[in-house]
């Protein structure tokens, strides 16, 4: 059976990625499935570069597990994808929540807290990918973790810093209030003025009237400068906020210099690729050149090669019988031959014989007859050639 995968990220995927411009998206669909299916606390979210570019960008917000001593931890990230990709490695940071900080002198993560690894610097348009990026930060993080518990000091000097910020933020508020209220007093003293410019007898009355309302507007105005606790919840985003907006600031110039670095070396690389490509041209046609003249040479030679054939055939043709040039022309020399025949063949008899003894394979018992058989019958055929020739040298025709 296959796993099944809850299909709400995928789905919203889907929507962001319909909201982007991506040189190659069917490449970034495909990388960021693979990454839903292996890491499920990222999720994917849509958002825009640093300021100085107003261009939509695809990132991913979540959790990473790591093992830290036996132990496992969840390292917060989060990683954009720019326009390019994958041509371009993602612009990857840790987030650390406000209890956390990152370590100090870190290998692979510096203050502001972008992440630097091999993995990135080493990118490889047919090799890398996310989920090969995600794995190796677990890796790396695993054997030196990039974030920490803040110690109790520095928390402390936060909330400080908030509820002092807070404080601040009510003071205006009091004064804003008391201001408008204020207004609102001399407003109706205005009006109180002219309805009682007629009605002299009701005058006490009337300043009685006032008195009353002074102190309900005063009233109304010191429930209302009290804040309540939506007031402070919004403030405290407010203010984390303005922190990150400050903090993404100060990073967007380095990021797009290292964005307008990697431009320019891929322009200089396809520059390098077309010259290649044209010396490559340059060479074929070169080559194939060279190999027309081997073509017509193998076939020049080859022709050579036939004609001579042709001329051994014709001359072996005409050359000699060697059974002919061995006919004897008299029976007395053929008679000769054949006996100097028998005496080669009784010679190699022998000499078989004797290696046969040498090896041991027979007894001198067997050796001994078999030598004396062939050296008597040997010595006739000798006899035999000798008084031939003997008898051809008296008559004259040896």
């Amino acid at each position: 059976m296959t796993q099944q995968f809850p299909q709400t990220s995928f789905n919203v995927l889907d929507q962001l990625l319909k909201q982007v411009n991506y040189k190659q998206p069917f490449i970034v669909r495909k990388h960021c499935y693979s990454l839903l299916m292996k890491y499920k606390t990222l999720q994917p979210r849509l958002g825009f570069l640093p300021p100085l570019n107003k261009q939509k960008c695809l990132f991913f917000y979540g959790t990473i597990p790591i093992y830290y001593k036996k132990k496992p931890y969840n390292i917060p990230i989060s990683f954009y994808i720019l326009p390019f990709y994958p041509n371009v490695p993602p612009l990857c940071y840790v987030a650390p929540s406000q209890s956390m900080m990152i370590t100090p002198n870190h290998r692979h993560v510096d203050k502001k807290g972008e992440i630097y690894l091999t993995y990135l610097s080493d990118w490889k348009l047919s090799m890398s990918n996310l989920v090969g990026l995600v794995d190796s930060m677990c890796m790396v993080f695993s054997q030196n973790p990039p974030l920490r518990s803040k110690p109790r000091k520095q928390q402390l000097q936060q909330l400080q810093q908030q509820q002092h910020l807070l404080k601040q933020q009510q003071l205006q508020k009091q004064q804003t209030s008391m201001n408008q209220s204020s207004q609102q007093r001399r407003m109706m003293m205005g009006k109180m003025m002219t309805m009682n410019q007629g009605m002299g007898n009701n005058m006490s009355g009337n300043n009685m009237y006032l008195q009353n309302q002074y102190q309900l507007q005063n009233k109304m105005n010191s429930s209302q400068s009290q804040p309540t606790f939506e007031d402070t919840l919004r403030n405290q985003l407010t203010a984390k906020l303005q922190q990150r907006f400050l903090k993404y600031n100060e990073e967007t110039p380095i990021k797009l210099k290292k964005i307008i670095n990697q431009q320019a070396e891929l322009t200089t690389k396809n520059n390098e690729v077309n010259n290649n490509f044209k010396y490559a041209k340059t060479e074929i046609q070169r080559i194939q050149k060279e190999t027309k003249k081997n073509e017509e040479q193998i076939n020049a030679l080859t022709e050579k090669i036939q004609r001579l054939e042709i001329e051994n055939q014709e001359m072996n043709s005409n050359s000699l019988d060697i059974d002919k040039l061995t006919e004897s022309p008299d029976v007395w020399f053929e008679q000769i031959q054949s006996l100097e025949a028998k005496n080669c063949v009784y010679a190699d008899l022998m000499y078989h014989i004797n290696q046969l003894l040498h090896k041991g394979l027979i007894d001198t018992k067997t050796y001994l007859q078999n030598i004396r058989n062939l050296s008597a019958e040997q010595y006739q055929v000798k006899q035999h050639s000798y008084k031939i020739q003997q008898r051809l040298k008296l008559e004259g025709d040896f």
